[in-house]
């Protein structure tokens, strides 16, 4: 029965290399576990339920320090969402679709399409120079550039 365990533990762990959701890695351990108890004794039984007490175990009382660790020491991605949000905030872009007073419009910024709305009243019409004032949810606030 030892080897059934080993080769439990083994599946389970790897999978948990798969996956990294800190949740086969506990009962891996409890197959590891029920393993070191078939060494001392071979009822199945008995050792169906140390694995079973030490994977709820591992789990209850490991996983939440585990998660909280590893979500501590994550790295910083290598552009963080507001370095790019921040870069698009004065962007020019180029009204595709009439921005109305109470309405969505379309504007073209960097080869992408985005929902628009305007800054001010009135509305902006086809092909007008804009600039991206701020970002509200997945929809741009611009206003028109007077200057052109």
């Amino acid at each position: 029965m030892t080897i059934f365990w080993i080769l439990i533990a083994i599946a389970l762990l790897v999978t948990e290399l798969l996956t990294v959701s800190f949740f086969f890695v506990h009962i891996g351990f409890g197959a590891a576990f029920a393993a070191i108890i078939s060494l001392l004794t071979g009822n199945f039984i008995v050792q169906i339920i140390f694995f079973a007490i030490f994977s709820y175990g591992c789990y209850v009382f490991i996983r939440p320090k585990m998660l909280k660790y590893f979500k501590a020491n994550q790295h910083a991605p290598l552009i963080p969402k507001k370095h790019v949000m921040d870069s698009i905030v004065g962007s020019t872009a180029i009204v595709m679709k009439r921005i109305g007073d109470d309405d969505y419009g379309q504007v073209k910024m960097r080869g992408t399409l985005w929902n628009a709305s305007a800054c001010s009243e009135g509305s902006i019409d086809v092909n007008t120079p804009v600039v991206v004032k701020k970002i509200e949810g997945s929809k741009l606030v611009v206003e028109k550039i007077e200057n052109l």
